[in-house]
Parts: structure tokens; sequence; C-alpha cells
């Protein structure tokens, strides 16, 4: 997973990196007027506090496809291929967090430009930008991590184009490799096969061997993801591949010798960089400096640990990680995986003791909401609830009723209410949302029942001993699972991992040679 985080690490920050090894930050003036802005809209108020000793910045590498010529499988608008947290601390450590595309995580609630209201949605991490922009991609973040974002910093794989022809083009060595892969093509009405070096999707022809690309071929290469060996990663290895050869040709081409490949230069980059209102192309050197100095050995890399979706997490296909049709192939985290990425950044809440009120109320009210289409789903958790002498109320029905997990939202001053239910809920997650009073569970189709804590667990028991109110039902705890909501299909595939996810038993991915340091597939 580090593997991963570096190659998406280096597919947004070389731009940084190039923008400071073009011409000294004396361009700043020039360089301001091409980067386009984007506003960021209402945030909420629930939102991380303010640190004055530490910046996060939310990097982030989009797909646009508008203007770049039709291809199979083309859309409008933008999506999240690579979005990593920046985090700098006080003592300028750097920390990259990188966060999976295909993380399957709770959509926050957003207004589209319709004016429709759109209830919060489980879906793929990178669907928020595509659906609400920047400012529900920052309130999706923020509320997973409890971190305050500072500074928002994207960069449009289309701007390569540009980059690539003012250059005068980059040599790129491409490995042979037999493989292909075939998806079928709706508006074609036929599957379409693609190879690492013929696909049809991006477009991209060309290899194996060394061959020189530019423009049109050049966004293609850096965009190609069906027929390579491991798709995905190794469309990030690409990105970093070819922006070490453009880094390469700046230094070395005589493009900082020529001062129209500078301004030029200088202006493709800017085009491909869109940066919030607040943010200042200063702001922008200060990081590219970081970055460069962390480089040498003060940059600690991290990506959130996933895994894909099993049939007991709701999954309609495990052996792709399907959820649903509308949904597709997702991978889904554990909420203590999360925790131990950014505790130790001050976000997240941690452990919660007993007689600690440091994270807010213990006695927020509880409410449970059914986000299924079970009759008697949110009742019978009460009532599960209750006989661990939590008190709970049932709710009208969740505004869906297609999530699979179960989500514990909670408002302010409602954390740690919302942490001691955490281990009579396996597999549940966390959700920090300004708009809910007290905590509500909202309980997913694959929730498996409530259970009894490890014994002894203080947080449960100060949870159980008033400290949410006075217990209802029996006092006798069950020494036995609740009925499952709803019943699993199929033959298990899984181990039962940490805090009793389900870790998926896949099978082991074709093996590929590895490709020497100066090509890539």
């Amino acid at each position: 997973m580090a593997r991963r985080l570096r190659y998406g690490l280096a597919a947004v920050l070389s731009v940084l990196v190039l923008f400071g090894a073009v011409g000294g930050w004396a361009a700043y003036a020039y360089f301001d007027r091409r980067i386009e802005r984007v506003a960021i809209g209402d945030l909420g108020d629930d939102r991380p506090p303010a640190r004055g000793d530490a910046t996060n910045v939310l990097l982030v590498g989009t797909d646009s496809r508008l203007g770049t010529g039709k291809a199979f499988g083309d859309v409008a608008g933008q999506r999240s291929d690579t979005t990593i947290l920046a985090h700098i601390s006080a003592d300028d450590q750097v920390t990259m967090v990188s966060f999976p595309r295909d993380m399957y995580v709770l959509v926050p609630e957003y207004t589209g430009t319709d004016g429709k209201v759109h209830p919060p949605t489980e879906n793929k991490f990178n669907s928020a930008l595509s659906e609400g922009g920047p400012t529900l991609l920052i309130k999706l973040v923020e509320r997973m991590t409890r971190l305050r974002i500072d500074h928002y910093v994207s960069v449009d794989l289309a701007g390569f184009m540009k980059i690539s022809e003012v250059v005068g083009g980059v040599d790129v060595c491409i490995k042979q490799w037999d493989g292909s892969a075939t998806n079928y093509n709706e508006e074609l009405g036929r599957n379409i096969v693609s190879t690492n070096t013929n696909d049809p999707y991006s477009q991209f022809r060309g290899g194996p061997g060394t061959i020189q690309i530019q423009g049109e071929q050049a966004l293609a290469f850096v965009r190609q993801r069906y027929g390579l060996p491991d798709s995905d990663i190794d469309r990030t290895r690409r990105q970093q591949y070819f922006l070490s050869r453009i880094l390469a040709k700046v230094g070395s081409g005589g493009v900082l010798n020529n001062p129209s490949r500078v301004t030029g230069l200088l202006g493709a980059v800017g085009d491909a960089l869109e940066l919030d209102s607040k943010t200042k192309p200063v702001d922008l050197g200060r990081l590219a400096g970081r970055l460069q100095g962390a480089a040498s050995g003060g940059l600690q890399t991290q990506t959130i640990p996933t895994h894909a979706a099993t049939r007991e997490e709701g999954a309609i296909d495990p052996s792709r990680g399907e959820i649903s049709n509308r949904v597709g192939s997702v991978e889904m985290y554990n909420q203590a995986d999360l925790d131990a990425v950014f505790e130790p950044l001050g976000g997240g809440g941690g452990s919660v003791d007993a007689d600690s009120g440091a994270q807010g109320e213990a006695g927020a009210r509880i409410t449970v909401v059914n986000g299924t289409t079970v009759a008697g789903v949110a009742s019978r958790v009460v009532r599960d609830l209750a006989a661990r002498g939590v008190s709970a109320d049932t709710a009208d029905s969740a505004p869906r009723s297609d999530y699979k997990a179960t989500w514990i939202r909670y408002g302010a001053d409602a954390e740690a209410t919302a942490r001691r239910l955490l281990p009579l809920m396996p597999g549940a997650r966390l959700a920090s949302d300004g708009s809910v009073e007290g905590v509500q569970i909202i309980v997913g189709s694959a929730f498996d029942g409530v259970v009894d804590p490890p014994d002894p667990n203080p947080a449960v028991q100060a949870l159980a001993a008033g400290e949410n109110g006075p217990a209802s039902g029996p006092g006798a705890t069950p020494s036995t699972r609740s009925a499952p909501v709803a019943a699993a299909t199929g033959a298990a595939g899984t181990a039962t991992g940490p805090g009793g996810s389900a870790e998926p038993l896949q099978a082991a991915a074709p093996l590929a040679p590895a490709p020497p340091e100066d090509c890539v597939y």
C-alpha cells in the first residue's frame, strides 16, 4: 500500500516541484494569472478546529476529459483519481496519506446545482468530487479525518498535453507485456480488447520499446488503465514515470535557457493547476520547498488500509468486491485502521476512557434508523442495545433504504458516545456530521447484530452506567449475538479480522515480471 501511495504521490506533486524548478518564485505574478481559482462553499459549522502549528493540504489529481477529444468511455466532469492529504507538522515533518479512490464511504449530504438536496449516500470515495465538487470532497475528508483542510490543490492530467508539447516531447520506454484486458463496450455493442501498447479506451498506441510522445498521446499514456498488468497501480506508475521524464528534460534539454519555453512551461503548469481562492502561489512555493526538502528523509508516506468488499459486508459479487450494480466494486476500510492513521496527526478521536469527558459529553441521545428494506430492523437494534444497558430510541427511516454498512453519525460534543458504541457494533464506522443532534445509527443490510463487548470494557460500562441516561430494558446481558439483520448467502470466504471485521481471502493476482527502472508497462 505504501508503494501505491508513492506512485500516486509523484503524479500529483511533480508538477509542484516543476513549478519550483522552472524559474524561481519571481514568476509568481505571471503564474498567478494562469491558475484557475475554485470557490469553496459552506463546509458546515462542525469543521475540525484550525491548528496554527500545523498545515493540511489536500492534493488532488483529476482526470478531466473536457476538451481532450472523444474516447471510448469518456464522460464530462472531473474524477479524483489520486487524493492525498499532506500534513505538515510544526517541525516541518511531512506526512502524506493516500485515500484509495474506490474506498466505500458515506458521502455527506449536499445540495446539487439544481437545488436538489442529496442525503448522505454510500459511494466510492472519488464520487464526491464529481458529484459535489471540491467543497463536497473537502467536507468528506474533514469528517473522516477530523483534520481541517487549509489548502486545496488540484492537478489536471489534461494539462500534460501542453506541458509535453512545450518541452518538445518526452521519450518513454514501454515494456513488452503479453497480457490483455477485455471489456464490453455498450456504445459499440461488443467487447473491446486493450493491451498496454494499444488501448481503444484511452486511444494510446505505441511501443514496445522507446518512443517519443507529446500532446494527445502523452495524455493517453498517463490516462490508460485498461490493458495494464496492475490497472490503476500501473497507471499511477506511468504518471510518475512520465513526470520524471519531463523533469529530466527540463533540467538537461535546454528548456530553462530558452525564455520562450520557460514562459510557455509556466503557462502550461498554471493551466494544469486549480487552487482554492485563499491559496496563493507563495503558499504553493512553500509547500513545494518543504516537499523537496522532505524528499531527503523527512517524508512519511501512508495509505488507508482497505480490502475488497466481502459477501458478509454486503457484496453481491465477492470475487470482484462488487457492492451493488449502482456503485460497482469497492474497497472497505475498518474504523480502527482509519483512527490509527490520523490520530498521530491530531485527527480522529482515538480511544475513549470511561471517566474522560475530553471528547464531549458521554450522555448524548442515541437514535436508531432503518437504512434497509427489512421491517423492524431499528427496533431490534434498540432492544439489543437496551439488553446491554444502553438506552436508544427509534426514529423515522433513513433517507435511503439501500445502505450496506452501518454508520454511527454524531454531532457536536457527541463523539465520545459514538465511539463507546463501536465495541457493540462490529464493522460499524463513524461519520461526523454537525446536522445530527446527538448520535444517529443508520443500520445497513450487512449488519450482523449487536454483540457483547470484550470484557472488561470500561468505555461501554460507562455508557451503560448512566452516562447516556438511564438504561432501559432487561439488566442482564445475553451471552449470544442477536439475530442478523440480513442473512448472508453463499459460502463464507473470509477470515475474521480485528474488531470482528471480515478480511477477504482473495485469489493471488497474476504475477508479472518487474520492469526495469527505466521502463514501464
